[in-house]
């Protein structure tokens, strides 16, 4: 009997079973399958209707937005003869080893190991250009008897100059050091890498003395090779001075408010010159042979240039002779410098691979071959006469598109000449101010991209690839990221990001463009290290430094005293009776944490008040203590935390009242009151709020709360809250310095303990967990959940039975087709590999030290 169910009408379903027709879907996103259902040729064929209806997994790639296609250029003017790219390609017009010897690296004037030289040639440099031989050949440089300051054009080769002179002075003596000061902790990360694979196989001679029976056991084993250490806020290292033979650090500080004025600190205190401050204290400063300083010109810098000038000082200062080496790529008064440095003076303006600027305007584009050239014609074109718009000719235009997306002339610019290039088959690097510029230009050039269909096989695999990687990490992959990776488009978010684009895999990279104390740090450093101690001693040092080249000597001597007599009535350092300075335990505290003396004063107050009455049974006032004290860019919305204020517990309420914050002005606030900032009071007042409010979603954040929920929950970006976790633990080790300094042993011990949970993310629980690598956060628990509980029980898995537990612990349920699902568990296995090979080489220190205390 037939169904009386859809009497009125006939159901999809019964239609589909009538039928028994099935539709094939596409691969890729982005394509849509045709829809015909007129005439009778559609009709399935018999063998289709005998068909088994197939279901297939769902596809890896992500749905995408519709697509839309870049504008058209015009070309306008009439290029005559070759360009100075097509000159280069056809004209060999740099000279080779054949024609000059001195250009092969294992030439007898540099007097390198053949390892060395051998090693740099399987990179890719098997000569140096005329000019490197020109620079290294300078007065004593090689001998490391002079200084250098070098200037050459970005991309002109100018690192391989510093790194052939730092590496020759540490092979000359085992134990030396070297110190290279980078500005990025992007370039840090970088530069280690590279360092690495340049000593890789290089090895000082043995040394066959023992000091006793027991010293083969304690050799590490890689006592007789380079070893390459990055210093870096946020960073797992925690090196000392002995454990490298070439530091690479940053310069950079905490401090600063970000550009779109929301919560954006720097990275971290300056790394290089706390080194050298170690250094100098513990006399071990003999053994600093080189110091390279990349970006001179950031020593004008109104954020970090007193750093550099400062670590410069103190090296020229210092008995014993430092090859001092600077370079930059813009540096106008570079005599000036050199002078400063006493170093010997280069300049050159090669260019291996020339670079043309442009200037785009309205939808044209103007030639600009320099940066003068570039000023003059926006400056013709901001004046908008007609004598200045004759005078600037554009060569090419950008025919508005038909897009309504890009009606902005600049966005239709930035996805149009990006879309150009990387169609070529080159690399594009869009900058931009924010980061969320760079996830919405990243988004519309991926949109006019060519799609995964146009694209050869083994692109679209190593792009696939790439997805799984940022997958399997324990974050997972940023939802901008699924959505344009496919295409060849990403911004700057990981290093696998950096690499891919390196690679050719990626072809636009988005990025963005990536507070000075005055002469008072430096006075009190100077002091507090027993580099100068007298009024006489410190105007010698202040003799050495940049200041006194570019002021006369009463201006400098003024500034001295009237320094000295503030940092003395700040009680940060004392005099005796014969004139001589020492440092206070709170001038010591301020320098060993790296901060900011006016700071340092704020935190002092902080710590001490929380000395009378600290909450111990409780998390929330070692998350305040740990909280960075620069908090001028957050913006508090006052309902969340009225609400965060409600739910806290007894010990929480008891931080608020010794902190000063009253639950009456948080009401008042989350109604649309305002915090009175007039008064210097009611300026630290408004400060520990802000503060609190951060410790708030710290407190998450230890707590296994995922990035994108505390971001979501306190209404701030997500990358601000990245940048919040990584700051707080550079933050986190000064204050317990800052506590050491001050003979705080029990705060110091406190703060230490729960260090660890701001490195792990996590509880107490799986702090032990937490020092396998990519066991981290969320990804501990899981393990914890599933039975892997100790460092012992992951080490004695096989990495088998680590796979589905990684599997679990991804952020995002995957579900992918035969082929992804096989590449996706390959990454997870080889994943699991290290997770276990680390574990093991855990356990078996942990017993090694069992053993030797029974």
């Amino acid at each position: 009997m037939k169904s009386m169910r859809g009497l009125m009408h006939t159901t999809s379903v019964q239609t589909t079973n009538e039928n028994k027709t099935t539709f094939a879907t596409t691969s890729f996103a982005g394509q849509k399958r045709s829809l015909s259902i007129t005439g009778e040729e559609h009709r399935p064929s018999p063998s289709a209707s005998r068909t088994t209806v197939q279901f297939q997994r769902a596809i890896s790639l992500p749905s995408a937005p519709p697509r839309i296609s870049a504008s058209r250029i015009v070309r306008l003017d009439e290029r005559v003869g070759p360009s100075e790219y097509s000159q280069r390609a056809a004209i060999a017009a740099t000279p080779t080893s054949t024609s000059d010897p001195e250009l092969d690296l294992s030439h007898p004037t540099y007097e390198l190991p053949q390892q060395l030289v051998d090693n740099f040639a399987a990179l890719g440099i098997k000569q140096i250009y005329p000019w490197q031989k020109s620079c290294l050949k300078g007065p004593g440089l090689l001998t490391g008897k002079k200084n250098l300051v070098y200037c050459a054009p970005t991309g002109g080769g100018k690192s391989l100059v510093a790194d052939v002179l730092m590496l020759k002075r540490i092979l000359q003596e085992k134990g030396t050091k070297a110190l290279l000061v980078l500005p990025y902790v992007a370039l840090v990360q970088e530069k280690v890498r590279w360092l690495r694979s340049v000593v890789q196989g290089l090895r000082f001679a043995p040394d066959t003395t023992l000091d006793d029976d027991k010293r083969i056991w304690r050799r590490r084993a890689d006592e007789n090779t380079v070893r390459v250490v990055g210093f870096f806020g946020g960073g797992k290292v925690r090196a000392t001075w002995a454990d490298f033979d070439i530091g690479v650090c940053t310069l950079e500080k905490v401090s600063s408010r970000h550009a779109n004025d929301r919560l954006g600190y720097i990275v971290n205190k300056s790394k290089a010159n706390a080194l050298v401050n170690t250094a100098i204290d513990d006399c071990s400063i003999s053994k600093l042979r080189t110091v390279v300083l990349d970006e001179l010109h950031m020593v004008d810098d109104d954020h970090r240039g007193y750093l550099l000038e400062l670590m410069a000082t103190k090296l020229l200062s210092l008995e014993q002779p430092v090859q001092i080496v600077g370079m930059s790529a813009t540096l106008p008064n570079m005599g000036l410098m050199a002078k400063w440095l006493d170093g010997h003076c280069y300049e050159t303006r090669y260019r291996p691979v020339p670079i043309e600027e442009h200037l785009v305007h309205d939808g044209n584009i103007y030639p600009a071959g320099s940066t003068s050239s570039l000023i003059k014609t926006a400056a013709q074109l901001n004046s908008r006469t007609t004598q200045t718009q004759a005078q600037a000719k554009p060569i090419r235009r950008i025919e508005p598109s038909a897009h309504k997306e890009l009606r902005d002339p600049v966005l239709n610019a930035v996805v149009t000449l990006a879309c150009e290039t990387a169609i070529a088959g080159f690399g594009a690097l869009v900058f931009a101010g924010s980061r969320g510029m760079c996830e919405s230009d990243a988004r519309w050039i991926s949109r006019a991209m060519p799609g995964p269909q146009d694209l050869k096989i083994d692109t679209v695999d190593r792009r696939m690839d790439l997805l799984g990687e940022l997958r399997s990490l324990n974050t997972g992959v940023d939802p901008v990221l699924e959505e344009t990776v496919l295409y060849g488009v990403a911004f700057h978010q990981r290093d696998l990001i950096a690499a891919a684009y390196d690679a050719g895999t990626l072809l636009v990279c988005v990025a963005t463009c990536s507070l000075a104390a005055g002469i008072n740090l430096a006075l009190l450093e100077v002091v507090s290290i027993r580099l100068a101690t007298s009024h006489e001693s410190i105007s010698d040092y202040f003799s050495k430094s940049l200041l006194s080249h570019t002021h006369d000597a009463a201006f400098v001597d003024k500034s001295i005293t009237s320094s000295l007599e503030e940092i003395e009535s700040m009680g940060f350092i004392t005099r005796d009776s014969l004139s001589m300075f020492t440092a206070t335990r709170l001038g010591k505290a301020i320098v060993a944490s790296a901060i900011d003396p006016d700071d340092g004063v704020f935190v002092h107050d902080e710590l001490s008040r929380a000395l009378q009455a600290f909450v111990m049974d409780g998390e929330m006032h070692v998350l305040y203590a740990f909280t960075p004290v620069q908090e001028s860019g957050v913006m508090v919305n006052w309902q969340v935390f009225r609400n965060e204020m409600e739910g806290l517990d007894e010990s929480g309420l008891r931080v608020l009242r010794l902190l000063g914050i009253k639950p009456t002005t948080i009401l008042k606030l989350a109604q649309g009151a305002t915090l009175r900032e007039t008064t210097q009071e009611e300026k630290q007042i408004a400060r520990v709020h802000r503060r609190f409010y951060l410790a708030l979603q710290l407190r998450d954040l230890c707590n296994e709360v995922p990035i994108h929920i505390v971001a979501r929950k306190y209404d701030v970006p997500r990358g601000m809250v990245q940048n919040l976790s990584q700051t707080c633990q550079g933050f986190a080790a000064g204050m317990i310095k800052f506590c050491e300094q001050m003979s705080w042993g029990v705060m110091a011990a406190a703060l230490d303990h729960f260090s660890d949970r701001l490195v792990a993310g996590a509880r107490a629980d799986l702090l032990a967990l937490a020092k396998i690598p990519f066991i981290k956060s969320r990804t501990a628990r899981v393990f914890w959940e599933n039975g892997f509980r100790t460092v012992a029980t992951i080490a004695n898995a096989d990495p088998t039975e680590l796979l589905p537990v990684l599997m679990q612990a991804q952020p995002n349920k995957i579900r992918l087709k035969g082929k992804d699902n096989e590449k996706y568990e390959e990454k997870l296995l080889v994943k699991a590999k290290v997770i276990s090979d680390a574990a093991s080489k855990i356990w078996k220190l942990q017993m090694q030290a069992e053993m030797e205390e029974e």
